[in-house]
């Protein structure tokens, strides 16, 4: 026969309280004296500021001075107490991993540039009005490098500006670059208020960004094929310069362009110094070899200077020159008249600069 175990059951009835000894009491006195002096110091602390803590806490954590990793530019304090402004928040840093996060869908442009930081800040009027300024502040690897940037991103119709030799502005926005940095400071309103803040705005980051003697502008240097462009008939801003895969040639970079209108037609000059002349030779070659195996045709055409070659398709007409380590030409003329013309005189001017 099983045993079935019993159900435990509960005295009732009032608890027994057994007494406490004297050292026991002793015990419970010295534990409650500690536990009054740690509150006592910890309320005391409590009461007195710590500078270090109060300073952590206005810059906000350390990532705060970081975008994605990159550390914080050494172009950050030219963002600093610039006159007429006040800072919405803190410099922002982005890299070539980051830059896609704040300019996405024109990062390939600078990239391809020779793109090496850019710095972002929100400033407004310090007067109190709404307006926001957004700096942005390209540092490239060169002044060619930022004048690539700046014409590659140029706005049709805007204004030319007399801050720089490279500046232009648009109804609510400022471009320029000072040697091998490329700047926009771009207003959220084109209201006359705010766009009178804009000139003084870029003055001052120029003053403090100005390079040093002898870093160059990154424009009509005398190594620079850019000054070997015909005035005469090019539009106004159009100069360009391409760093990489012009005219979609891959490995064709360093390449200045401008556009022309002639008597009707229309044309573009592109000039690169290589260097050496084996080179310019080179790629002369594989130009012309880059246009016949896209449809071009060779032609004969009077009064070409020299060594050129002229080629054509569809209407649509090039001109190919080679001076020493220069290469230069005329690209897609509507008129072949016009595309003979335009390389005479611009034959004529390399050959008197590149002496």
């Amino acid at each position: 026969m099983s045993t079935l175990s019993k159900p435990l059951r509960l005295r009732r009835g009032p608890k027994r309280i057994t007494s406490v000894g004297a050292a026991e009491r002793r015990a419970g006195y010295a534990v409650l004296c500690v536990l009054l002096a740690v509150l006592a110091y910890a309320l005391t602390k409590q009461s007195q500021f710590n500078p270090a803590v109060v300073a952590a806490l206005r810059e906000g954590p350390a990532d705060a001075k970081k975008t994605s990793g990159q550390p914080a530019s050494e172009l950050t304090p030219a963002l600093d107490a610039l006159p007429g402004v006040a800072a919405l928040a803190g410099a922002e840093t982005f890299g070539p991993d980051t830059l896609s996060d704040k300019i996405d869908g024109k990062a390939e442009l600078y990239l391809s540039s020779g793109f090496k930081e850019m710095v972002w800040r929100p400033l407004a009027p310090a007067g109190g009005d709404k307006a926001r300024f957004d700096v942005y502040v390209y540092d490239m690897a060169s002044p060619d490098s930022a004048f690539a940037v700046f014409s590659g991103q140029r706005r049709s119709g805007a204004a030319a500006s007399g801050l720089t030799e490279n500046a232009y502005s648009t109804g609510n926005a400022l471009f320029f670059t000072v040697g091998a940095r490329y700047l926009e400071i771009v207003a959220d309103s084109d209201e006359a208020a705010v766009k009178n803040l804009l000139e003084p705005l870029g003055a001052a980051l120029l003053a403090k960004l100005s390079p040093s003697p002898g870093e160059g502008a990154g424009r009509e240097t005398q190594s620079s094929p850019a000054s070997l462009f015909p005035a005469q008939g090019m539009t106004p801003g159009s100069l360009r310069l391409a760093m990489a895969d012009a005219f979609g040639l891959e490995g064709f970079g360093n390449v200045y362009t401008a556009d022309y209108a002639l008597g009707g037609a229309e044309a573009t000059g592109f000039a690169a110094i290589l260097p050496d002349e084996a080179q310019a030779r080179t790629w002369k070659q594989n130009y012309l070899a880059f246009l016949l195996a896209n449809g071009y045709g060779e032609i004969t055409a009077q009064d070409l200077p020299e060594g050129a070659q002229a080629l054509e398709s569809n209407g649509v007409f090039e001109v190919l020159l080679k001076q020493g380590r220069l290469f230069y030409g005329i690209h897609e003329a509507t008129s072949l008249q016009a595309a003979v013309a335009l390389a005479a005189t611009f034959e004529k001017q390399a050959r008197e600069k590149m002496r």
